[in-house]
């Protein structure tokens, strides 16, 4: 993925899986990556696509908005997200986690 204009990508309601969204991750951590917006909604993600998110969170990369609306991603997922909102590089402003079977423990 060479293309240094992207800075949106929805690829919401397509089956990627945590396989799929990890491919993605390492794209998003090369220090060229534009993306701002990434929109993964209803993607079948579990909570352990959570912890290459929050590293892509942590690099400091260019992602101002994260929507995993729609996938099963419990407390565990938000956590790990967590630690990845809470990094001093962080820069993203949106995150979006309806319907991902939260609980007020999290």
């Amino acid at each position: 993925m060479a293309n240094t204009r992207l800075t949106s990508l929805d690829l919401g309601e397509n089956p990627l899986e945590d396989s799929g969204v990890s491919y993605l991750c390492e794209w998003l951590l090369q220090p060229t990556c534009p993306l701002q917006s990434l929109r993964l909604p209803s993607c079948n993600l579990t909570a352990a696509v959570c912890r290459p998110l929050s590293q892509v969170l942590e690099s400091g990369s260019s992602l101002l908005e994260l929507h995993l609306g729609a996938n099963p991603l419990g407390d565990g997922g938000a956590k790990q997200l967590c630690q990845g909102l809470d990094h001093p590089s962080s820069r993203l402003q949106r995150l979006i986690l309806h319907s991902c079977g939260l609980t007020a423990g999290a």
